[in-house]
């Protein structure tokens, strides 16, 4: 660095499975930062395409990498935290990159700011092609945004300090498509907002297409959402911190299960879902605007 001393140690963990069209790319992404202390650690679901000769060909440039079955992403995203030593942690999937120097800005981020814990670069949602969809902005790890059905940051755009890990702990396991959900959620509980911080610059690109399990999650990704909500209000701190927000919380889960049913023709179903999230948040019912989402996109 500029005073001599040596640039923190950032670990890189990026789970893959069977994305090797796209995984070389995500692989030179990370190698290619001109960031000079990266331990970077890939951790393969035993996939059967062309994704271990790809990795092969980088390995004398990576920590670790295994190809092995596995319990999911959060299990391979876990592992790769449990060999990491870095100073700061963070996850890219094998279908996203990191942009020019993302890797830089954010180790300044946590360089000039000790007591950040967290930072949140911009990322850019893009298609299969790389073409460009809609900006994410980096946001707050608001609880009460989250629980109201807010979205969160680009995941590829987070960065943690390892006392993250010590103090928050690791992925939900048992959690395959909200598990970055919940993780934001229980840091906005554990941390003040001082500790979170949002970066201006544009960090990663997160690729949007049919394969990705956000997009085929369903009804499966909403029970998760269920899940996760009813640990929240298990657990007596979290459940008097957003105790005023239960049903606004539980009123989203029923919107979101009202809508993916009409749009896909179940109508009695939604509507049955829509009327509990109205009972629930009788504000979910004023206007058209949210029933105007139900056949949006």
């Amino acid at each position: 660095m500029d005073h001599g001393g040596k640039w923190p140690l950032v670990t890189i963990v990026t789970p893959s499975y069977n994305q090797g069209q796209y995984l070389e790319e995500t692989i030179r992404s990370v190698l290619l930062q001109g960031y000079p202390n990266i331990e970077y650690i890939v951790n393969d679901g035993g996939s059967t395409d062309n994704s271990v000769d790809i990795i092969r060909k980088y390995e004398k440039w990576l920590c670790h990498w295994v190809s092995e079955s596995d319990n999911g992403q959060s299990h391979a995203i876990n592992n790769g935290f449990k060999k990491g030593t870095g100073d700061i942690f963070a996850w890219l999937n094998s279908d996203d990159i990191y942009k020019e120097n993302a890797l830089k800005n954010v180790v300044k981020t946590f360089i000039q700011n000790s007591d950040v814990r967290v930072a949140i670069g911009q990322c850019i949602w893009v298609d299969q092609y790389r073409s460009p969809i809609r900006i994410k902005k980096s946001i707050c790890l608001d609880p009460v945004h989250f629980l109201r059905g807010g979205g969160g940051p680009g995941q590829p755009g987070v960065f943690f300090h390892q006392n993250v890990l010590r103090d928050v702990g690791l992925l939900d396991e048992c959690l395959h498509y909200v598990m970055d959900w919940d993780y934001w959620i229980r840091i906005g509980l554990h941390y003040e907002a001082t500790a979170i911080r949002g970066i201006s610059a544009l960090l990663a690109e997160a690729r949007i297409w049919e394969g990705i399990k956000s997009v085929n999650g369903g009804l499966t990704s909403i029970k998760e959402r269920e899940q996760v909500l009813d640990k929240i209000y298990r657990t007596k701190k979290s459940r008097d911190l957003l105790h005023s927000e239960k049903r606004k919380a539980y009123s989203d889960l029923h919107w979101r299960r009202a809508r993916w049913y009409l749009q896909h023709g179940k109508y009695v179903h939604g509507s049955v879902e829509y009327f509990k999230a109205t009972i629930l948040n009788p504000n979910i019912f004023v206007g058209y605007r949210r029933l105007r989402k139900i056949f949006s996109a």
